[in-house]
């Protein structure tokens, strides 16, 4: 029998939103033009951890 947890749920439009503080319009675009990472089935849904990386490979650091 394997340990192994289940995948946290899939994030929808209104999550990611929320996540980034914006618009489910906003997110729409960023789908519309591939500048997000999605899986698309039946509904558009987002993978949490995909997002939380998208993030941070966005983030601008500091020049000292």
């Amino acid at each position: 029998m394997s340990q192994n947890a289940p995948p946290p749920p899939l994030w929808t439009v209104r999550d990611v939103a929320a996540y980034l503080g914006s618009s489910a319009k906003y997110v729409y675009t960023l789908v519309e033009q591939n500048r997000i990472p999605f899986t698309r089935g039946p509904r558009l849904r987002f993978r949490p951890d995909s997002i939380e990386a998208w993030v941070a490979s966005r983030e601008i650091k500091a020049v000292r």
